[in-house]
């Protein structure tokens, strides 16, 4: 589990433990990291925009080579007087990985999640309107 990813050498490092098909060597890891976004596709900006604009291309190559997913949580208040967390879940397939590496935007990401909902993406306003549902939330919970 690697700490909440604030500076640039540690993003290139987190990158760098995944791997990279374009080197002589593979990796299998899962490296878990955090970063203070309030979205997953968001999550892929915030990672980019740390590399200088010369290594965009690069780096969105190498994460959409080697990224499988992507949660981003909430914590919401309960009316159990505790907190309820919600997440956001983005799996990488063929096409949203063809979006990561192209520059592809978040709205765009969010329209190939919902298109791919089956595959086990799942939108953070879905996840509230299922946890109001449940009772695990207030009702007047905005997202």
């Amino acid at each position: 589990m690697c700490g909440e990813s604030r500076t640039h050498g540690v993003k290139r490092g987190k990158i760098a433990l995944t791997g990279n098909a374009e080197d002589d060597y593979y990796l299998s890891l899962f490296v878990f990291g955090t970063l203070h976004t309030n979205t997953a596709p968001h999550s892929i900006n915030r990672v980019v925009d740390v590399f200088d604009t010369t290594e965009h291309h690069k780096v969105r190559s190498q994460i959409a080579s080697n990224l499988r997913g992507v949660i981003s949580q909430r914590l919401f208040k309960n009316p159990n007087g505790g907190r309820t967390a919600v997440q956001e879940i983005m799996f990488i397939n063929d096409e949203i990985a063809e979006l990561i590496r192209q520059g592809g935007s978040p709205h765009q990401l969010y329209q190939a999640m919902r298109k791919h909902n089956q595959e086990g993406n799942r939108l953070m306003e879905d996840s509230i309107r299922e946890a109001k549902r449940q009772g695990l939330i207030y009702d007047n919970v905005i997202w």
